[in-house]
């Protein structure tokens, strides 16, 4: 029980992975990623730089948090850096369909 430990009653395991969570919670995760990089990305009117990549994290995060789903924050953050460039792609597709 050394990666195990007791959180509000509930026992957590410390060195929970990416592949550790279940398939619709890494489905709804990754949707949420994805439209919360989007939906920065249209605020600012181009893709979000590197430092802003913080705040779609903790958005996200938070929201995960919420949801009673744990796992640790820098395996969220390896997902989304794997990920980003999908993620661009997307919002530039949205912004050429927007602008036909």
């Amino acid at each position: 029980m050394k990666n195990h430990v007791w959180v509000n009653g509930r026992l957590l395991q410390t060195n929970k992975t990416w592949s550790h969570l279940k398939e619709r919670q890494k489905v709804w995760i990754a949707e949420l990623l994805r439209s919360e990089y989007i939906r920065l990305g249209q605020k600012l009117g181009h893709p979000p730089q590197k430092d802003k990549y913080e705040i779609v994290l903790n958005r996200v995060y938070a929201q995960i948090e919420e949801r009673g789903i744990w796992i640790p924050f820098g395996e969220v953050r390896r997902y989304f850096r794997s990920k980003v460039n999908r993620y661009r792609k997307a919002l530039e597709a949205a912004e050429k369909k927007i602008n036909r």
